[in-house]
């Protein structure tokens, strides 16, 4: 249920993305105005694909301070906020949402062929240790189409 949350927050937002207001790296959304319906695992880009999504370390201590990297090998504009991450536990098969009260601006981010973004955040500090991993939501622009995209794991030293 944690992970649905974090989709439906993403969703009810993500129509604001597409307004643009004092942001010059804004779009327009789509021409037939269509609301777009993000639903868990859609389109999932997996990892090692045209869009590696990764933290600069494979492991870190609760409250640490990490840099993402999103890398655009697409041949087509990307639409992001790396601010919208989720940060995910391993528990069993399953991958659980961990909450952390972050707060962010409703931009849409271009991401240009090749070129690669990095966003500084910090883990929260009451992590347990464990196996995570982060995970975004990307809009492909010219395919109209919303994809996540998962980091590769990494440990929370306890």
């Amino acid at each position: 249920m944690k992970r649905s949350n974090w989709y439906v927050r993403f969703a009810t937002l993500l129509p604001l993305l597409f307004v643009g207001v004092g942001c010059s790296d804004s779009v327009s959304g789509p021409d037939h105005g269509e609301d777009v319906d993000l639903q868990p695992g859609y389109a999932l880009v997996a990892q090692g694909t045209e869009v590696p999504l990764r933290a600069e370390a494979d492991g870190f201590e609760p409250g640490a301070p990490v840099t993402l990297f999103l890398e655009n090998g697409s041949n087509e504009d990307l639409g992001y906020n790396l601010c919208f991450h989720a940060l995910e536990r391993r528990s069993g098969s399953e991958w659980e949402m961990e909450e952390d009260g972050r707060i962010c601006t409703t931009v849409l981010n271009i991401l240009s062929p090749g070129a690669v973004a990095e966003y500084g955040t910090t883990l929260p500090e009451d992590l347990a240790p464990g196996e995570y991993r982060f995970r975004v939501a990307l809009f492909f622009m010219t395919q109209e189409e919303h994809r996540d995209q998962v980091s590769g794991s990494f440990q929370i030293e306890g």
